[in-house]
């Protein structure tokens, strides 16, 4: 194999893996150790040109690349046969206000994002956290806490630049824009970028339509309202109750969850299961307290171990949730939508948490949250052709499963695929069928639960086109389902896709 050190361009950084490096010393910032093994190389790019270099080496070599922003999505394999394409260098954004939107680099962070623009004055769609990548939130939909004004992040996409792994015609690889007016085969790719565009290329820039804030009416110029009751064990029927009257009436403004976890070490009563009530308004406060009303009512308040309101600038709105982001560890984001959910269901996967996290206490980093929001106006946008699903699902169940080593992974899922089982429930009585989150993809999940046996023929369609050789990871290549089937007895290759678009295997 040509060593890949004097074939690439001197202007990339390169680090080969010493044979005795343990994962988690490789990759010290990514999130999750699931899935990673030591890769054949890491390939920090300092401009295009260095990336279709990689690109072409990756190719003549038969290995696989796999760019990396903020390093989330512990439901890609990192193996021996990977280059590690790491995009810091293409982090930085710049905002148009004549434009109204804001082009954003391949690597860009979800943090620094939302702080830059809210120093100027504006906003786009970003995750509910600090430490996401941009790009890879927006390839699979990319919920954000301003949904209900403007739906996915994928409708707030104006253009993609990518670098695909392969040519339609076959020619010298180079940069490709598609947009909203793309036509053709570019047409086909700009509409799975938008919810399922892992795999097709390196996505090197995003631009977005961004909003000024001050068209909000928040209070304090640029302040968010916030609130937070925290329960007791005695209290789950009181919290459980009043988020479900949240859900009666929940303005496009507003966003909230229901959580379940563990109480953190520097708490008064360590490891104690607690339950929060958090809200979200991106409006005035005399609004966001009408619509969260039910809070501050003499029943609930008798119940909460602690109330709080605060006005929060708005480029703080995700930093109480930065120690979420801490790196390192085995865990990983199970993601269900649903569109209704009830009390008992509810309890029922309390008490899931308590028995999961009980029976062995390593696992207590876990969590379980509900986040509600309006769904109106991202069903409105529906019928653009995009690959995201679930868009009448005001309910989201995110399970966020830890545990101490890697073989914890088996139980860690099967205690997923139980509560998604019983928060499932209600909807399944109705005949809806089960929608899950791409962003929040697992290791031997079904396709299904993501997207439309016609979609995933789609994907694989345009995936052979943009990413002819397979060099990048998608959920539809079959390499990459023999990867995650390998350990299925009776699997077989070049079969595994169609016996995932006909639901006999999960992928």
């Amino acid at each position: 194999m040509t060593d890949v050190r004097s074939s690439l361009p001197s202007t990339c950084e390169i680090t080969i893996p010493d044979p005795g490096s343990k994962p988690e010393e490789i990759f010290p910032n990514r999130w999750s150790h699931t899935l990673i093994s030591n890769p054949y190389a890491i390939v920090t790019p300092s401009s295009i040109s260095d990336i279709i270099a990689t690109i072409q080496y990756a190719t003549s070599q038969n290995l696989k690349l796999i760019p990396s922003g903020g390093a989330r999505a512990c439901f890609v394999p990192i193996t021996p046969d990977v280059i590690y394409l790491d995009l810091r260098n293409f982090s930085s954004f710049h905002l148009d206000e004549e434009r109204s939107e804001v082009s954003i680099g391949g690597g860009c962070i979800s943090g620094p994002l939302l702080k830059g623009l809210a120093e100027k004055g504006y906003y786009t769609a970003a995750p509910n956290s600090n430490g996401v990548g941009m790009t890879g939130a927006l390839l699979g939909g990319l919920n954000h806490p301003l949904g209900g004004l403007h739906g996915m992040g994928i409708d707030m996409v104006k253009s993609f630049t990518i670098v695909p792994f392969s040519m339609p015609d076959g020619g010298a690889l180079k940069p490709v824009i598609v947009d909203r007016e793309s036509v053709g085969e570019e047409k086909k790719l700009w509409d799975v970028l938008r919810g399922a565009g892992h795999g097709m290329g390196v996505v090197v820039s995003v631009t977005m339509d961004v909003f000024p804030i001050a068209k909000l009416d928040l209070d304090e110029g640029n302040k968010v309202w916030q609130r937070t009751l925290v329960f007791g064990l005695d209290a789950l029927e009181t919290a459980i109750e009043a988020y479900l009257t949240l859900q009666s009436d929940v303005p496009p403004e507003m966003n909230f969850f229901l959580g379940f976890m563990r109480a953190p070490p520097t708490a008064p009563r360590p490891g104690a299961p607690v339950v929060l009530l958090s809200i979200s308004f991106f409006g005035p406060s005399k609004k966001a307290e009408k619509a969260a009303v039910i809070t501050f009512s003499e029943e609930v308040l008798a119940k909460t171990v602690n109330a709080t309101t605060t006005l929060t600038p708005f480029a703080d709105i995700h930093n109480a949730l930065d120690p979420l982001n801490k790196p390192g560890g085995f865990k990983e984001l199970h993601g269900a939508f649903v569109k209704s959910i009830t009390g008992s269901s509810l309890a029922r996967v309390f008490n899931s948490f308590l028995s999961f996290t009980n029976d062995n206490p390593t696992r207590s980093g876990s969590s379980i949250i509900f986040p509600a929001s309006n769904t109106a106006k991202s069903e409105s946008l529906a019928a653009q052709g995009d690959f995201y699903n679930p868009r009448d699902r005001g309910i989201y169940v995110q399970i966020k499963t830890s545990y101490p080593t890697a073989d914890g992974k088996i139980e860690a899922d099967a205690f997923a695929k139980e509560v998604h089982g019983i928060a499932r429930e209600g909807d399944r009585g109705f005949g809806r069928k089960d929608w899950a989150f791409a962003n929040n993809m697992v290791e031997g999940m079904s396709l299904q639960d993501i997207y439309t046996p016609d979609q995933i023929r789609e994907i694989h369609r345009v995936n052979h086109i943009w990413n002819k050789g397979n060099v990048g990871w998608c959920p539809t290549t079959e390499e990459w389902l023999w990867y995650t089937k390998s350990r299925e007895k009776g699997a077989k290759p070049g079969t595994i896709l169609q016996e995932v678009v006909e639901g006999q295997h999960a992928s």
